[in-house]
């Protein structure tokens, strides 16, 4: 079997600085896993994969006409899902959005209800905080989903504004604030596209309707479903 050089060098770090478990911190994982076996028998799955008019669906309807929606996690504070996130987002461990991207996608082609995307499209990240994180976690999340669906992916939306975090503000305030920050490239064509618009974590859906919203404004024909890695609850 031919081994690459990244391959190695992967298989090297290891060795010298062993990885752990991104749900508890002190287990190793599990074979191909980020999760040591603890810690995935404890994982909160969903089942919006398989299920139509499903919650996240639900949750989105009304405010913007979409395919479909799944997530793969229900987000909760003092969950595994929580810690895995933000060793993401705070801890440049992006590994958890490429072994969720890759779980996704098999998940996505599995589900008899769900159409196969033509384009997957990343919620944008300000550069500023791009730069603050090392990486846009949305994007890395698609990329894996493209790479294991084999679709194109594409950096299709900006955005223009840099805005303050969004926790403990309600929908509103959150569209309100976000409403005119992100935009649709016009160098790009999505005319008559099946979008997948995928995102880390689904809370009130604020962001994913102010993209929505732009894409619509560039042309009304793309069709939008909506993945994300986790989905929280009790909102």
């Amino acid at each position: 079997m031919k081994v690459t050089l990244k391959e190695l060098g992967q298989a090297l770090s290891h060795l010298i600085f062993p990885v752990a478990c991104v749900g508890c911190g002190s287990s190793s994982p599990a074979s191909d896993q980020i999760f040591c076996v603890p810690c995935l028998m404890d994982l909160p799955i969903t089942d919006l994969f398989q299920n139509a008019n499903n919650d996240m669906e639900y949750r989105l309807a009304g405010r913007m006409k979409i395919k479909s929606a799944a997530a793969l996690y229900y987000f909760a504070k003092g969950t595994k899902i929580q810690e895995a996130m933000h060793s993401l987002k705070y801890g440049r461990d992006r590994r958890v959005a490429e072994h969720f991207g890759k779980h996704f996608a098999t998940q996505w082609l599995a589900a008899d209800r769900l159409e196969i995307p033509d384009i997957i499209i990343p919620v944008p990240l300000h550069q500023k905080r791009r730069y603050q994180r090392g990486y846009n976690q949305s994007k890395v999340f698609a990329l894996s989903i493209s790479d294991t669906l084999d679709i194109p992916h594409l950096d299709a939306l900006i955005k223009t504004t840099h805005t303050e975090s969004q926790t403990h503000k309600s929908r509103q305030e959150r569209v309100s604030r976000l409403q005119g920050t992100i935009k649709t490239k016009q160098s790009v064509n999505l005319k008559e596209k099946h979008i997948l618009l995928v995102d880390d974590v689904l809370t009130t859906g604020a962001t994913i309707e102010v993209c929505y919203q732009a894409l619509m404004d560039y042309d009304d024909s793309i069709k939008v479903s909506v993945g994300t890695m986790a989905i929280a609850e009790n909102l």
